[in-house]
């Protein structure tokens, strides 16, 4: 057995060298250096800063065909909507190596080449025109992907009115307060993963709160979709709700954009729903390591992404030290009937165990890319988070019920005002963060491995027969 794992592990470490040589050669093509003319369709918003527009163009044909690329163009206000058909006259630019880089200052071609992006581009006013594009030469993934993200425009300038407002607010003519906009940002992000209307300042009291995640679609948002699918279809699955469960699972994951922790929570709860389907055990550490096998198959350069490190990290902590937890031993272990206020005890504490051990399994990496500490992280989770649940859940209301949608977006901007005034209030507490921290590589290994000689002190040689279901 031993010698199969060893096998195994070397097999997996070189066929994934090979693999992220093989993607670098990919993003890094031989690059003309001349103006040239480049086609694409619009994928993303276009945001405006220091009168200059920028969006993301995903090449329709050329040595560049199926790949991003970060257009940014020397005019205020662009009429372009995602799914519109432009042509560009520019000179390419590309990245650099994912391994060239520092964790002491963000890197962004070292992002942007790890999101997939080919290069940037910078344009003249007068550099570009709109004319249809064929979608043929992409690959089906990605025609998929660009129905879905321009079927996720059309439903936030139906359901959100504000965000077609957006330009008009750049240009200093919106009627809406600034109050208004960080809610209708707030709730856009939520929703639908759409996060180009989020300022700077809102962004950086989430985080200094330590709640940023609810503001990336990840496991949570997905995981109260999964809990209105188990409502609806019924807590035990059949053959055939499995397709259904797949199609919405996997939609959602489409029409928010397919960021990394949204394809790790959908790969391990289409794994999980499998399993349960089958009457397997759905989730385990065996579940974890087969999507991050999978997803690192699919692009190899994940592995330098920090939102799939942190995402990762978190449910890594919440199988492992969360899982623990939860069993230790309490009174009402042993007992097969509870009581009604001890089921809500039960129901608490596992709810702040869960939160507790994915914040501590991702302090680590937090403190070594974002040199930041949220002391007040675990008060924040215990209100943050069902705020969430209801405002995803009104959010879906909305959506079905729609002779009520403007009761329920009124409820739901309310849900997000109060979450707004809640995060700023806990970031403006003294000493609500610890800034200036700075680990390297070396410490930050240091860091988890104490972490993990800790948890198997406590709990592989004290008790022993809590560990025997992880895996």
């Amino acid at each position: 057995m031993e010698l199969t794992t060893v096998a195994l592990f070397m097999a997996s470490f070189f066929i994934g060298a090979a693999c992220v040589q093989h993607e670098e050669m990919v993003m890094n093509p031989p690059l003309s250096g001349h103006a040239e003319e480049v086609r694409g369709v619009v994928v993303s918003a276009v945001s405006e800063k220091e009168g200059r527009s920028r969006c993301d163009l995903l090449v329709t044909c050329g040595p560049f065909v199926g790949h991003l690329l970060r257009v940014t163009v020397r005019e205020k206000i662009l009429p372009w909507q995602v799914g519109d058909g432009i042509a560009v006259w520019t000179v390419v630019r590309g990245g650099q190596s994912v391994f060239h880089s520092s964790h002491l200052a963000f890197d962004y071609h070292r992002w942007l080449i790890v999101h997939g992006y080919i290069g940037t581009a910078s344009v003249r006013s007068d550099g570009w025109r709109v004319c249809p594009q064929s979608l043929e030469q992409l690959s089906l993934i990605s025609r998929l992907r660009v129905a879905a993200l321009t079927a996720r425009a059309a439903l936030l300038r139906q359901i959100f009115p504000v965000e077609a407002q957006r330009l008009q607010h750049t240009s200093g003519s919106s009627h809406l307060s600034q109050e208004e906009l960080d809610e209708a940002a707030v709730v856009a992000a939520m929703a639908m993963g759409e996060k180009s209307m989020l300022r700077t300042s809102l962004r950086d009291a989430y985080s200094i709160s330590g709640v940023s995640h609810v503001l990336a679609l990840s496991g949570l948002h997905l995981g109260i979709l999964f809990g209105l699918l188990t409502l609806l279809l019924g807590r035990h699955p059949h053959w055939w709700t499995l397709p259904l469960f797949l199609l919405t699972i996997w939609g959602f994951t489409f029409l928010v954009g397919c960021g990394a922790s949204v394809l790790r929570s959908a790969t391990m709860l289409t794994v999980y729903q499998v399993m349960k389907t089958f009457h397997r055990q759905g989730v385990s550490l065996n579940v974890w390591a087969f999507a991050l096998w999978m997803l690192l198959l699919i692009n190899p350069l994940s592995l330098w992404d920090v939102g799939f490190q942190l995402s990762f990290m978190a449910v890594l902590g919440i199988l492992t030290l969360g899982y623990l937890l939860c069993t230790y031993e309490r009174p009402w272990r042993y007992r097969f009937t509870l009581t009604r206020k001890e089921k809500s005890i039960r129901s608490l504490l596992a709810f702040l165990y869960v939160s507790f051990s994915a914040q501590l399994a991702t302090a680590p990496l937090v403190m070594y890319y974002f040199h930041r500490f949220s002391c007040y992280f675990f008060l924040t989770n215990l209100l943050v988070i069902p705020l969430t649940t209801i405002l995803l859940y009104l959010i879906v209301a909305a959506l079905l019920l729609f002779p009520l949608r403007g009761v329920l977006l009124t409820l739901t901007t309310g849900c997000a005002h109060m979450m707004n005034l809640f995060v700023s209030g806990v970031a403006a507490l003294p000493g609500a963060s610890i800034e200036g921290i700075s680990i390297n590589e070396v410490q930050l290994v240091a860091i988890y491995v104490v972490m993990i000689l800790i948890c198997h002190l406590f709990f592989v040689l004290l008790h022993p027969g809590l560990c025997k279901d992880i895996l």
